[in-house]
C-alpha cells in the first residue's frame, strides 16, 4: 500500500482505483503459479478464468498508456478561498514517462500485495488459531509504525 502512495505522486488518484482492480488477477496467476489454484483449458470454467485474468491486465496497460485530456472541473466554488487550483494530476498530462512510471509503481505494489495474499494462505493453513495470528500481525504493524514514525 506504501508503493500506492509514492506512486500518486506520478499519477492520478483515478488511475490508483482503476490499476488496483489487477489485484484479483494478479493472485490468480500467482496461485496458479504456486499450484494452490488449476485451470482446465477444455471446460469453459478454465477458458473464463483465462478470459478475465487477460481482459483485466489489458486494462491496466491500457490506462497505463493512455493519458487523458485535463477535465477542467465545473464546479467555480473554490474551497477555502483558493483560486486557480488545478487537480492533483493535471501536471502528469504533460509527461507521459512520469505517468507511465506512477502506473508501473502501482503495478509493482499490486504485484506485492498480491503475493502477501497468496503467502498468507500457506503460511496459515496448518495453524488452527487464526486469532492469534492476527494478534502477532498487527503487533508486528504497531512495531513497524513506531519505528517508522519515531
Amino acid at each position: 500500500m506504501n508503493l500506492d502512495t509514492v506512486a500518486l505522486n506520478y499519477t492520478t488518484p483515478t488511475l490508483s482505483s482503476a490499476v488496483s482492480n489487477s489485484v484479483p488477477a494478479i493472485t490468480f496467476i500467482l496461485s496458479v503459479i504456486l499450484g494452490m489454484e488449476s485451470i482446465k483449458l477444455r471446460k469453459q470454467s478454465g477458458i473464463a478464468k483465462i478470459t478475465g485474468v487477460a481482459l483485466s491486465l489489458a486494462g491496466v496497460v491500457m490506462t497505463a498508456c493512455y493519458i487523458g485530456p485535463y477535465i477542467k472541473s465545473m464546479n467555480h466554488h473554490h474551497l477555502l478561498g483558493h483560486g486557480n487550483n488545478h487537480s492533483i494530476g493535471s501536471h502528469v498530462n504533460s509527461n507521459k514517462k512520469i505517468w507511465v512510471l506512477g502506473t508501473s509503481i502501482m503495478t509493482i505494489g499490486n504485484i506485492t500485495w498480491s503475493l502477501w495474499l497468496v503467502l498468507q494462505v500457506c503460511a496459515l493453513a496448518p495453524i488452527p488459531c487464526l486469532s492469534c495470528i492476527d494478534c502477532i500481525d498487527e503487533f508486528n504493524y504497531f512495531l513497524e509504525m513506531d519505528l517508522i514514525f519515531k
